[in-house]
């Protein structure tokens, strides 16, 4: 679980239900794990024997525009609360954080495939496409590297990562921009409207210009795919308008959540590459209301939140850094261990194998980190600024300025705390 973000996160205070947070990553990470079962799972088979549900095998990009979302939201909103305390964003503390949440098992993972890749003979690939692909993702520019070069030179077992690298670049500028121009929130909105505005323009120009051939490059280009991170900090930032609304968003959180689950079965009827089109743009609209509508509500009876909160969404939000991490890599070396054994068999034994990876990380290496960040942190807070024990509306005021000169005068700033 990392800092309010991306697939690892828990939801903090003034986020919304906990639970229901916890229960969309967890059916985010049920779709991204569900799209990669082709590797030890038949497609055909599928296809057959899932009915309605086969575009549930079909939607990665769908989970993962959720989790993007969904941590796009949590991060901004963790950065706003902390910069009302404390009267300033405190970048160095978020990176700080970020780094020890994403590192220790990011680098388990390296660790494991580069010293695997070694002894494995079955292994397909090259040592040098090995450490090319391992160095992209440990510098966090892995996408990059896929998008601008021939994805034949990087390991595909590994290449749902390249969400985890086009995640940081995007949140180096984000949280440079807050912290700079945190105070001017509708400027903020502002330009995120406009930058949503360009990637979506910057994909369809070059789509159009590589033809067929361009679909790769706009599916991981860090510009192309920032749309949907940027979607969750503009809702991060637009919440204190919306939260007056609450019975308007207890009357939208069940429609929402009906409609993602609609266009995610809907995706076998789709164009693979359809969630770089018009699904993908409504998906990530709609995802976007969801999680304002559950941060709004704050309603853990309602319909949504309930089937959300369900014990088996929550628990797989709660590990999923862990299985989005680990799943790929592990499904692709049960294939190739595996080839001789009937893959009925072999998919039972990959998936509790797979969930005794996730068991140990979590209790390893997961937990203690979660444990150690809630302790109070002054490795990072000494960067931040001194609290001002005065309200975030009136720290651009002399200290002197009283109740009733405040009240002639029309105050944005405290529409916005």
């Amino acid at each position: 679980m990392t800092e309010a973000g991306g697939p690892t996160t828990g939801a903090s205070e003034a986020h919304g239900p906990t639970p229901a947070f916890d229960g969309l990553r967890g059916a985010a990470c049920l779709i991204v794990v569900c799209s990669h079962l082709w590797t030890i799972v038949p497609d055909t088979w599928l296809a057959e024997h899932t009915g309605p549900f086969y575009g549930l095998f079909k939607s990665g990009s769908l989970g993962v525009t959720l989790f993007l979302v969904l941590g796009g939201f949590l991060v901004t909103r963790s950065l706003v609360v902390h910069q009302e305390r404390a009267g300033s964003i405190g970048v160095l503390r978020f990176w700080g954080r970020r780094l020890l949440r994403l590192g220790p098992q990011l680098s388990l993972l390296v660790i494991t495939v580069l010293l695997v890749s070694r002894v494995d003979r079955w292994d397909e690939w090259s040592h040098p496409t090995t450490d090319r692909t391992l160095a992209g993702i440990a510098t966090f520019r892995f996408n990059l590297g896929l998008a601008n070069g021939d994805p034949a030179g990087y390991r595909p077992d590994l290449g749902h990562l390249w969400y985890l690298s086009m995640e940081q670049q995007v949140y180096f500028v984000w949280v440079a921009a807050l912290a700079w121009l945190g105070r001017f929130r509708l400027t903020l909105m502002t330009l995120l409207v406009g930058s949503i505005a360009a990637c979506y323009a910057w994909r369809a120009s070059t789509w159009n210009a590589l033809g067929d051939a361009g679909w790769w490059r706009v599916s991981l280009h860090t510009f192309s795919r920032a749309d949907a991170l940027l979607v969750g900090c503009l809702a991060g930032l637009a919440l204190p308008y919306v939260r007056p609304f609450i019975r308007a968003a207890r009357l939208v959180t069940a429609p929402a959540l009906v409609t993602l689950v609609a266009l995610v079965l809907y995706s076998a009827d789709l164009d693979e590459l359809a969630y770089l089109e018009g699904q993908g743009i409504a998906f990530v609209i709609v995802a976007a209301v969801l999680v304002l509508a559950i941060a709004v509500a704050a309603d853990e009876g309602g319909i949504a939140e309930r089937v959300l909160a369900t014990r088996p969404l929550r628990l797989l939000g709660t590990v999923s850094f862990s299985v989005f991490l680990w799943h790929l890599p592990v499904f692709w070396a049960a294939s190739r261990w595996g080839s001789t054994i009937d893959w009925a068999p072999r998919a039972v034994a990959t998936v509790a194998i797979l969930a005794g990876i996730v068991t140990i990380t979590d209790r390893l290496v997961e937990r203690p980190i979660g444990r150690w960040l809630h302790r109070p942190d002054p490795l990072f807070a000494a960067g931040a600024a001194t609290p001002d024990p005065r309200p975030m509306a009136d720290r651009s005021r002399p200290a002197g300025d009283t109740e009733e000169r405040r009240s002639r005068r029309w105050q944005p700033v405290q529409s916005q705390a």
